[in-house]
């Protein structure tokens, strides 16, 4: 048996993994948000203090052989400040 396994009833809906990346040396630091938004589909939100774009994508996962199934990229320019107060808003969590 496969040691990766679909456990279905471990997928936390509804849950948000927030964390920092940055390289190794601190610099580009970025902040980003993955969402379960449902048992086959996560968002992952990744936003720069002080930059005029955010990245928002969307994947609907295939958990047979854990693999993404469907992919939507998008980056978002004037509406970056905005989508991120939508986004935090829904993950009813605190924006840093």
């Amino acid at each position: 048996m496969s040691p990766f396994r679909y456990q279905p009833e471990k997928v936390a809906v509804e849950t948000a993994y927030v964390y920092e990346k940055a390289n190794v040396d601190g610099s580009h630091k970025s902040d980003i948000a993955q969402y379960v938004s449902s048992k086959d589909s996560l968002e992952a939100f990744k936003w720069t203090e002080c930059e005029s774009e955010a990245t928002l994508v969307t994947a609907k996962m295939d958990w047979n052989c854990f693999s993404v199934r469907e992919l939507s990229p998008g980056r978002f320019g004037q509406m970056a400040r905005e989508l991120r107060l939508r986004f935090w808003t829904k993950l009813k969590t605190p924006i840093r």
